[in-house]
């Protein structure tokens, strides 16, 4: 008889404390780290055989069996061969999947940016605009119409000169777009039409402000992302207004500038990917933490002799 874990229970070891995640239910379960090494012992051999070993505290290990059990995290078989494990390999096909671009109507040519991104396979947007009009947003909308994006996000810097009916235009005519927010405008809330275009008193440094922060993400996905990379950093480039080209627009190192570099040849440059595979297990403030494995973790990072830690 063994005792296992559901596959998409999977056990992670912290310094004081392990942690059991749920993949399918996006939940987290904290155990002793006596417990992680049973459950470990369990994968591997039967369950009289474990048993055996805590013999000297059979009334704790029975505690955690049953506590395993109620939270539904595990199961009796007989034929532990029939339920393997899931597969935590990384694989992604795309060199690029995630693109942060500050855009002027100017200092670059939007267009050859786009179609950068659509080369590299690019499948999400976040654009922070300035200096819009009527005119320039539909240019921009069919700059982006053909390409391999799934999704744009839009900030747009108000201005009196575009309406929210030339705002509702624009997402007719690109249906790209899954949220626009005006920032900096008179007021704050959703347009009555659509509710996805949504304005804000907010400046835009105060909105960015909010977002570069720690949280926590339980998937499947995001779990093995961040085993073998970065999740904040990973596939994802960069361009300031200016058309520096980044790993993080907050970071002041720029890899170059267009239209002279291009993406294709920065995200090629083992000093600009590096960032990319500073993965969790090699960053100081997050190696110990049985919650690495879900920490978006949007930190400037300094080499240090270990791997990685918070730029000072």
């Amino acid at each position: 008889m063994h005792f296992l874990l559901y596959a998409h229970n999977v056990p992670v070891r912290g310094r004081d404390r392990s942690a059991i995640y749920d993949l399918h239910n996006a939940q987290i379960t904290f155990i002793p780290n006596v417990l992680f090494d049973i459950v470990a012992a369990l994968q591997q051999r039967p369950y009289a055989a474990v048993e055996a070993d805590y013999g000297y505290d059979a009334a704790s290990f029975g505690k955690y069996l049953a506590f395993l059990q109620q939270k539904g995290l595990g199961f009796f078989t007989e034929r532990p061969e029939a339920f393997p494990r899931l597969n935590l390999d990384y694989h992604c096909p795309d060199p690029l999947t995630s693109a942060v671009v500050e855009y002027e109507f100017g200092y670059y040519d939007f267009a050859a940016l786009v179609q950068q991104l659509d080369t590299l396979r690019c499948r999400h947007l976040e654009l922070r605009l300035r200096r819009a009009t009527p005119a320039r947003l539909q240019t921009l909308a069919a700059a982006l119409s053909g390409t391999t994006l799934r999704a744009v996000t839009i900030w747009l810097e108000y201005t009196p000169q575009v309406s929210a009916a030339d705002l509702r235009a624009l997402y007719a005519a690109q249906p790209k777009i899954s949220r626009l927010l005006c920032h900096s405008a008179p007021w704050s809330g959703a347009d009555a039409e659509l509710p996805r275009l949504t304005y804000t008193q907010w400046q835009l440094d105060e909105a960015a402000a909010t977002l570069p922060k720690p949280r926590y993400v339980v998937n499947s996905q995001f779990f093995v992302e961040a085993r073998h990379r970065n999740p904040y950093y990973n596939g994802k480039v960069c361009v300031s207004r200016r058309g520096d080209i980044k790993n993080c627009l907050r970071h002041a190192r720029s890899f170059g500038r267009l239209p002279e570099a291009t993406l294709p040849d920065v995200i090629r440059r083992a000093d600009f990917l590096e960032l990319w595979f500073a993965a969790p297990d090699a960053i100081e403030e997050l190696r110990d933490s049985p919650l690495r494995y879900c920490t978006w973790f949007p930190h400037a990072l300094q080499r240090t002799a270990e791997g990685y830690a918070v730029a000072s």
